[in-house]
C-alpha cells in the first residue's frame, strides 16, 4: 500500500505488503451440545449448546450414523442423510434449544445423532461433537 496512515510513522512512501490471519477456516467441536442420552417412544427430548459464536447462524442436524461429511473443507462427524431439524441464529452468548416432537414409536431401538454447525462473523464454521440419543 502506499497510504501513509496505516501504520504510525510508516511515511516512507514505499509499498508495504501486508498479512491478514484469519486464523482457521473452521472450529472442530469448540460448541457443548448437551441433552439427554437415552429417551422413550413418546418422550420430547431437549437439547441446548452454548460456547458458539454469538447471533450467529446456526444449523442443527440429525442422522442415524457416524459416517462422516464433509461441506467445502469441514468435517462433520455425521453421516449423510443429514436432515435439518433446526436453523436459526444464537442468542447474545452463543446459546440456544432445541425441543423435538414426541419420539415416534418407529423409532424404538434405534440410536440418533445431533450435530450443530454454527458460522461466526468472519465466515468460520464452528460445530459441536456429536450427541447421541439412544430411543427405548
Amino acid at each position: 500500500s502506499m497510504a501513509t496512515n496505516l501504520i504510525p510513522g510508516d511515511t516512507n512512501g514505499n509499498q508495504d505488503a501486508f498479512l491478514l490471519d484469519n486464523g482457521v477456516a473452521y472450529r472442530n467441536n469448540s460448541i457443548i451440545l448437551t441433552g439427554e442420552y437415552k429417551a422413550s417412544v413418546g418422550d420430547i427430548v431437549e437439547l441446548s449448546w452454548y460456547g458458539a459464536p454469538a447471533l450467529a447462524p446456526f444449523q442443527l442436524s440429525m442422522s442415524s450414523n457416524l459416517n462422516g461429511y464433509t461441506m467445502g473443507l469441514h468435517e462433520f462427524e455425521l453421516g449423510a442423510p443429514l436432515p435439518t431439524l433446526l436453523l436459526g441464529t444464537t442468542d447474545a452468548d452463543g446459546h440456544g434449544s432445541y425441543l423435538s416432537a414426541p419420539l415416534h414409536s418407529s423409532l424404538a431401538g434405534s440410536t440418533l445423532y445431533f450435530e450443530l454447525g454454527v458460522r461466526d462473523a468472519n465466515g468460520r464454521l464452528h460445530d459441536s461433537i456429536a450427541h447421541e440419543l439412544a430411543i427405548q
